[in-house]
């Protein structure tokens, strides 16, 4: 049981080290802006609105980050004013996401968690 549980939260958060890039991904959820060229890893667009991305790159995690970044204030979304290095926040109206980029051993994982409005 607490495998399972485990794994899920660990595919929820993008930890997923199996596909590597170039191979075929998931579609893009329709909510969150593309920012690669490469399909996603991993995503998931829920019935509420939620949605998740994971993209794995040979790109730099600053590279892969930087595109996301443009992506989603060429969307129309502001950055909010906390965040660290490899994670950033962004609003729009009272929706939320959440970026975050880690470096891997031959490129980077980006990983978007973002919710819609109420929710």
């Amino acid at each position: 049981m607490m495998r399972a549980v485990l794994g899920s939260v660990l595919a929820l958060l993008g930890v997923v080290f199996w596909q590597r890039p170039g191979m075929s991904g998931h579609a893009w959820p329709s909510a969150i802006p593309s920012f690669s060229r490469v399909p996603p890893t991993f995503s998931l667009e829920m019935k509420n609105g939620a949605s998740v991305v994971s993209i794995v790159s040979n790109d730099s995690p600053d590279a892969l980050l930087a595109s996301a970044l443009a992506a989603y204030r060429t969307a129309g979304w502001e950055e909010a004013p906390v965040g660290t290095r490899d994670t950033r926040l962004f609003v729009k109206g009272e929706a939320v996401a959440a970026l975050t980029v880690r470096p891997l051993f031959d490129g980077s994982c980006l990983t978007v968690i973002q919710r819609p409005r109420g929710l």
